[in-house]
Formats: structure tokens, sequence, C-alpha cells
């Protein structure tokens, strides 16, 4: 099994983001591909994405932190970068349970999403906005 490791990044348009979200579309369709020559190759090898969404872990506020210097409208960056901050889970429990039902279910999934209101939120924005 290969368990790849991606971000609901990837599935939403994320302002100021843009190298960071397109990286991780990118990992996604290396996926897709990896998935496809496996079965071509008949090798029985899983190919699963897991895409956390927002986490409270030092990541986002450092990434927020190092871009003020290149933006002449700061304020409105900033006050974009607390509403996203705000938005981040403190648990990181339910990124291992995803890792780990991957690894234990018998028909592994492609893609693993969590933690869930970020994802029903991204969910609604592409069904109605994209």
């Amino acid at each position: 099994m290969i368990i790849i490791m991606s971000s609901l990044g990837a599935r939403i348009p994320m302002p100021f983001c843009g190298v960071y979200s397109s990286s991780k579309s990118a990992i996604c369709q290396m996926a897709k591909v990896l998935r496809y020559e496996c079965m071509i190759l008949n090798k029985k090898i899983d190919v699963t994405l897991i895409e956390p969404g927002l986490y409270k872990a030092g990541f986002n506020e450092n990434g927020f932190n190092k871009k003020y210097g290149y933006y002449d409208y700061c304020d409105n960056v900033r006050m974009f970068d607390r509403f996203v901050l705000g938005l981040q889970k403190k648990r990181l429990s339910s990124i291992s349970n995803k890792i780990v039902k991957a690894i234990k279910v018998k028909k592994v999934k492609t893609t693993y999403r969590t933690p869930f209101l970020q994802v029903l939120f991204v969910k609604i924005y592409n069904f109605f906005l994209k």
C-alpha cells in the first residue's frame, strides 16, 4: 500500500496560497497516475490519498506570517488569514484515524479527507461555486 499525503487545499482555491494549492493538486494527479500504472502492471498495490484540512499544527501560522512583506494590501490579507486560522481544528487525531482506517480496511478508498466540517464546506463550495 502507498499512502500519499496531500491537502484539502488541492480541492479549493485559497487566495494567496496558489503555489501551495497547485502543488497539492499535482500530488493528487500523481496519485491517480500511480494508481492506474499499478492496475496496468497487474500490481496489487493500493494507492490512497489522505487530504487533511486546516489543523493547528503551526504550519499555517508560519506560512501566513512569511508572506506579509510581499503584499501592499496587508490589512485585507491579514484579515483573511485570521479568518482561515480560526477554522483550524486543534486535535490531529482525525488525520491519524484516517491513515489507520486506510490501512485496516479490506477495500481501500482512493481518498480520505478530514475533518468532516471542512470537507463538507469544500463539497458545498465546489457544488455551488465551481
